[in-house]
């Protein structure tokens, strides 16, 4: 295997600062298992989501939804059965451990390969390393076009050679410069006989999650790649054309900062609205009062009437929360008479707090 040719620019160390940054903020943040829980579904749904557009097979939100919480109807299950495949994949995302399983090679390629395409292509192809001459399947793989026609290469010696290099402990390389490097070597060679980019995407996962650069297998590579989907095969071809890796390396690093940055807003939030809040609330206001505010978040607003036959209280009571939560400026009122409704009093946003940390956008242009 040659040894990857690339550039540490500017741009790479910042998206690796960031990514950096991004991740020990997360780690550092304490989201107990119930919260974390219900985080990580909405995640995979979205995940799901962006890897249907990613492939060229686009499924609705509520489709992604089923897929992920296991509830896909029989009518749907041939039709969606890639997406149910690449769940099953992402639960060994998440519990991947090369000390207890197999470490990064040909062979994880293989296991991850035979999850996502099981009873998608012929039982004997799956996991399979295709030859010279054998040509891959373009079922569910828009990178197809991208790979190289005629890889003079023994797939499975290949790979593992290269999967030593990043395990190599002299080597000093970003363990992100190298994931965006193999998912470079995975489009170049689509090295299987089908499923090519799903099963890319889900090694780089794996192999991030248990170099602890993907917590909890939360972070979304469908969705990262997606977002810039032309602008990376532009990259590559690019990259491949001068025979030198950097500018896919860059568009990669972009990618993936950009959705830790997002992943680092979705749990801090989680943390600030479900945990602290939660907390300050409970110093001013009784179980009902919260739990109306909670209500109000998803549903939007009630009625007194309402809120007294859902609290089970007497119609003075249920004015007496109600009007003590808008004193204290949490909600407000509106309509007339009978007509009268609650809801959510929204304050101006802090601009400190919902700022986004801009990052510079890799350019393609030499």
């Amino acid at each position: 295997m040659k040894t990857p040719t690339f550039t540490i620019t500017n741009l790479i160390s910042d998206y690796l600062i960031r990514y950096e940054v991004s991740l020990e903020r997360i780690k550092s943040t304490p989201l107990p298992h119930t919260h974390r829980e219900e985080l990580e579904g909405d995640l995979l749904t979205d995940d799901i989501y962006n890897l249907s557009e990613l492939i060229g097979d686009r499924i609705a939100l509520h489709q992604a939804e089923q897929v992920q919480e296991g509830k896909v109807m029989p009518s749907a299950r041939k039709r969606l059965i890639i997406f149910t495949n690449y769940r099953s994949a992402m639960e060994f995302v998440k519990s991947y451990n090369q000390n207890q399983f197999i470490p990064p090679s040909s062979e994880l390629l293989s296991h991850i390969n035979k999850l996502i395409i099981n009873k998608v292509i012929e039982e004997w192809e799956a996991g399979k390393m295709r030859t010279f001459s054998d040509k891959p399947n373009e079922i569910y793989d828009t990178w197809y076009k991208y790979r190289d026609f005629y890889p003079d290469k023994n797939m499975s010696a290949y790979f593992d050679e290269f999967f030593r290099w990043m395990q190599d402990r002299s080597n000093k390389t970003h363990k992100l410069i190298q994931l965006a490097v193999l998912l470079f070597e995975l489009i170049d060679k689509a090295p299987l006989y089908g499923g090519n980019q799903i099963t890319s995407i889900a090694t780089v996962a794996a192999i991030a999650k248990d170099a602890g650069y993907n917590p909890e297998g939360m972070l979304s590579y469908s969705k990262a790649i997606n977002f810039i989907a032309e602008d990376l095969m532009s990259a590559f071809k690019m990259s491949r054309s001068k025979r030198d890796q950097t500018i896919f390396i860059e568009a990669f690093l972009y990618a993936v900062s950009l959705e830790m940055l997002n992943l680092e807003h979705k749990y801090t939030d989680t943390f600030q609205n479900k945990i602290k809040k939660q907390g300050k609330l409970k110093e001013k206001f009784n179980t009902r009062q919260i739990k109306i505010l909670e209500y109000l978040e998803n549903v939007g607003k009630i009625t007194r009437q309402e809120y007294t036959k859902m609290m089970r209280v007497s119609f003075m009571t249920s004015y007496r929360d109600l009007q003590e939560l808008i004193k204290e400026g949490f909600i407000k009122s509106g309509g007339v008479g009978r007509g009268t409704y609650y809801s959510l009093k929204r304050s101006a946003k802090n601009a400190e707090d919902k700022a986004e940390q801009r990052l510079e956008v890799f350019g393609t242009e030499s």
